[in-house]
């Protein structure tokens, strides 16, 4: 029988929208110290989700993030990147540093400025994470070698 999970917040109360499984509550979500506090949208463009969107698209600035991609095959054959922040493997990370797993939109990637924001987030916070953000076929400037563009298997 699968053990049930139920989703938590930083706070310890249901959230929709966080589930943690396995562990690892008490280590990683005290550092998302934000995640019980309600959405504020933008408030002058708040009123539609799309314009919401267009508008960050032409203002939001894109972070000069330096990335070391690594290209991963597929069983069938297809090839997906896996692009990691340069320098990590060089810091005063330890070797054991706890890695994030960026898996952008339905077809972001590690170019998109929404997530460059976030890696810099992340590599900013005290966590001491290695970031990695995970382009899908044909996202990121990944390749598109077989006729399957969209696979993800866990």
């Amino acid at each position: 029988m699968a053990k049930s999970s139920t989703p938590l917040s930083s706070c310890g109360e249901a959230h929709p929208s966080v589930e943690v499984i396995g562990g690892g509550m008490e280590r990683f979500l005290p550092a998302l110290k934000t995640l019980h506090l309600p959405y504020t949208p933008y408030p002058l463009v708040a009123w539609n989700r799309h314009v919401e969107t267009i508008f960050v698209a032409f203002f939001r600035s894109l972070p000069d993030v330096r990335l070391r991609r690594e290209c991963l095959r597929t069983k069938d054959g297809g090839a997906v990147a896996l692009d990691w922040v340069s320098g990590d493997n060089r810091s005063l990370l330890p070797p054991d540093s706890p890695i994030v797993i960026l898996l952008p939109g339905l077809t972001g990637g590690s170019g998109d400025s929404y997530v460059r924001h976030m890696v810099l987030r992340i590599r900013r916070s005290k966590g001491g994470w290695r970031v990695v953000v995970f382009n899908s076929r044909g996202c990121g400037d990944s390749p598109v070698i077989t006729p399957q563009v969209k696979l993800i298997i866990i």
